[in-house]
């Protein structure tokens, strides 16, 4: 929710009030463990008051992975143009993955 408070005293540019933060919890694997990082860094993040978060999984997604490029698609899954707006107005992300997702292939 990118609202802005106007600044009367300076007439400087507004400031926001409120910063969308998503985490994207990016493991689907069973026995996945990243999932109870991500909950824990939206616990924290929810104290926040300036913050609005909320925790997008991408299993509950279930985004086509390795599959035709979506603007060559004539049938995009139905939640993937909700995850895509969702990320386009967040001014920040957090990205919650394990280490294999991030480990060099050899």
């Amino acid at each position: 929710m990118n609202s802005a408070v106007e600044d009367k005293s300076t007439n400087k540019t507004p400031l926001r009030s409120m910063f969308y933060i998503p985490i994207i919890a990016a493991s689907t694997r069973r026995d996945r463990q990243t999932i109870k990082v991500a909950r824990f860094v939206l616990a924290r993040l929810q104290q926040w008051p300036d913050v609005q978060t909320e925790l997008l999984d991408l299993l509950e997604y279930n985004l086509p992975i390795m599959e035709e490029r979506l603007h060559r698609r004539d049938d995009p899954p139905p939640r993937l143009q909700e995850f895509g707006g969702k990320i386009g107005r967040a001014d920040s992300l957090i990205i919650v993955m394990g280490p294999a997702s991030i480990r060099r292939r050899r």
